[in-house]
């Protein structure tokens, strides 16, 4: 965006990206009544980014993951009440 006026800076957009991606950003609107931009994760309650949250995006959104799920009572194991390494172990055994 422009610095001190609510519209794209159209040139820079074209420059740092490929056409398409800067004409998906051109045609997103610019609300006049939003006056103060913030940073907003919306993958975490708190709206903060974490590598756990963006981890968990990736494993839930983007990946198709059911190929390495290996069934069982999972729940019943990470519930346990035993040390860590007991747990990777039952978990490499499979």
């Amino acid at each position: 965006m422009l610095q001190h006026h609510k519209m794209w800076d159209v040139p820079f957009l074209e420059t740092i990206f490929d056409q398409q991606t800067a004409a998906a950003i051109i045609n997103k609107p610019l609300y006049t009544s939003v006056t103060k931009d913030r940073l907003v994760w919306n993958k975490e309650n708190n709206g903060e980014y974490s590598v756990r949250s963006a981890y968990q995006l990736c494993m839930q959104e983007l990946l198709d993951i059911y190929e390495f799920k290996v069934p069982g009572e999972w729940d019943y194991i990470w519930n346990l009440k035993v040390p860590p390494k007991v747990k990777k172990l039952s978990v490499e055994s499979c």
